[in-house]
C-alpha cells in the first residue's frame, strides 16, 4: 500500500538531483505527506506511572503530558515534531558544550544535572511538560 501511495510503483521520470533510491523515495514522501493548508501537526506524549513505596507509604499516581502543535514564525511553518526533537537534541548539546553536565558517557535524561536545567530551557522556548501526582 506504501509503494503504490508514495508512487513508487509508477512509470515517471526521476529528477536528476535524486541520487539513489533513498533520495526518490525522500522527494515522493515530501511530495504526497506533505501539510495542506488547512492542516496542523500535533505531538501528544502522555505517561502514567504508579509508584508503590516498600514501607507501606501510600500509593502515587504520577501523569506527565505533553502537548505540542506546529508553530507559523516569519511565515514558515515549523512542525511540533520538529520542535519537539530538534530544540531538546540543541538543548543537550548546549548544556555539553557550556559544561553544565559534568558526567562523560553515553547518557539518559534520568539525572537532575541534565533534566533540571532542560526542563528549564524547554519551558522558555515554550515547550512545556505538564507533571500532576495524585
Amino acid at each position: 500500500m506504501s509503494i503504490r501511495f508514495l508512487g513508487l510503483n509508477e512509470q515517471s521520470e526521476i529528477p536528476e538531483s535524486c541520487h539513489s533510491a533513498f533520495d526518490v523515495s525522500c522527494l515522493r514522501m515530501e511530495e504526497r505527506l506533505a501539510y495542506s493548508n488547512t492542516e496542523e501537526d500535533m505531538v501528544l506524549l502522555h505517561h502514567e506511572v504508579e509508584v508503590e513505596f516498600p514501607d507501606g507509604k501510600a500509593t502515587e499516581k504520577h501523569r506527565a503530558t505533553l502537548l505540542e502543535f506546529g508553530k507559523t514564525k516569519n511565515g514558515k511553518m515549523i512542525s511540533a515534531m520538529a520542535r519537539t526533537v530538534g530544540i531538546p537534541a540543541a538543548v543537550a548539546a548546549l548544556l555539553l558544550l557550556v559544561n553544565k553536565i559534568k558526567t562523560r558517557g553515553v547518557l539518559r535524561p534520568l539525572e537532575p544535572e541534565v533534566y533540571v536545567p532542560a526542563l528549564d530551557i524547554l519551558q522558555a522556548y515554550g515547550i512545556d511538560l505538564g507533571e500532576k501526582t495524585d
